[in-house]
């Protein structure tokens, strides 16, 4: 955790609430990673290096999976970001400016893997209108995947939820766990107690 005007961040398990992470999972608001729930530049790298330690302690796949999708649907978005600025700019482009800028934007698009062929301005700007309306089919991918990342998240905040009464009543704790008051460090602890209490428990049946 680390203090910069005012802001406090919560940039590792032993620092974050357990009630902001799990309402991050919930919101996918990263001004969760912070104490005043306020916007910060950094957040977005905080969060991604936060899964990696959460990973480490937790080998929970479910976390690579995440990942993985979060990569796609980024991926994703800056091809349709930059297709938009270039494929706008080719549109716009006037008809007394150099062609050799021109022909630098349309290397850019064929850089993402789009094919235009010929010399002739009008074949080249119907190949262009073409690529556009393929690029909007990008928009639809991305959402679907987002759609797909948002209910991944939403589970595993519910289920963490339902985990915490399981561990309040394995450890046989007498005071209810506070999300606010536990961080994510110490549920982790919890989590694997809760297991090895089980464990012994099961084993103890068996004899």
């Amino acid at each position: 955790m680390f203090r910069f005007a005012k802001l406090t961040i919560y940039e590792t398990c032993d620092t974050m609430p357990l009630y902001n992470f799990e309402q991050y999972l919930k919101t996918h608001d990263l001004k969760w990673f912070t104490k005043q729930h306020k916007p910060d530049k950094r957040l977005h790298d905080v969060m991604t290096n936060f899964f990696g330690e959460y990973l480490k302690l937790t080998e929970n796949n479910t976390v690579v999976s995440r990942f993985g999708k979060l990569h796609k649907i980024l991926k994703l978005q800056t091809k349709y970001d930059d297709m938009m600025v270039l494929l706008t700019a080719c549109f716009n482009y006037p008809s007394d400016a150099p062609i050799d800028t021109f022909k630098k934007l349309i290397e850019q698009i064929q850089g993402w893997g789009y094919k235009i062929v010929g010399q002739e301005v009008d074949g080249i700007f119907s190949q262009l209108e073409k690529i556009y309306n393929r690029v909007q089919s990008i928009k639809t991918q991305i959402a679907m995947l987002q759609n797909d990342f948002d209910k991944s998240d939403e589970k595993e905040a519910v289920t963490m939820e339902k985990q915490r009464l399981n561990v309040e009543r394995i450890l046989e704790l007498k005071h209810k766990i506070d999300p606010k008051e536990t961080t994510v460090l110490e549920w982790i602890e919890m989590q694997k107690s809760a297991k090895e209490e089980n464990d012994n428990r099961k084993k103890a049946m068996k004899k």
